[in-house]
C-alpha cells in the first residue's frame, strides 16, 4: 500500500510540475489571466519524457486530471475573449485561464 501511495504522489507531483499547474497558480495569484499551452496529448507516457519540452506534451490521463482541476478552481475563457478583455482594459474573471493547442495527436 505504501508503494502505491508513493507512486501516486510521484505522478501527482509530475502532473503539477510538467502540466504547469504550479506556475499557473502563482500567476493567477495576481488576478492576471494565464494561458496554458499544449502541443499534444498522448497515451504513450514515454513520448512525454523525450519531447523537447515535456510540459507541452502530456498523457491523456494527466490532461484529464488537469482539466478536472481547472474546472474545479478556475474560470476557463476562450483565448480571443481573454485577449479582448485585456486590450479593452476590462477585468478578467477571478482565476481566468485559456487553453491552447498547436496540434493534437
Amino acid at each position: 500500500m505504501k508503494a502505491i501511495r508513493r507512486a501516486t504522489g510521484q505522478v501527482l507531483r509530475s502532473v503539477w510540475h510538467h502540466g504547469g499547474i504550479v506556475a499557473l497558480a502563482r500567476q493567477l495569484a495576481g488576478r492576471r489571466g494565464a494561458i496554458l499551452r499544449y502541443h499534444s496529448v498522448t497515451d504513450d507516457q514515454t513520448k512525454t519524457l523525450t519531447y523537447l519540452d515535456s510540459g507541452l506534451m502530456v498523457t491523456d490521463t494527466a490532461f484529464r486530471a488537469q482539466l478536472a482541476y481547472l474546472r474545479r478552481f478556475y474560470t476557463t475563457l476562450p483565448l480571443d475573449e481573454m485577449v479582448d478583455r485585456v486590450h479593452r482594459n476590462r477585468p478578467l474573471p477571478r482565476n481566468a485561464v485559456a487553453i491552447t493547442f498547436d496540434s493534437l495527436r
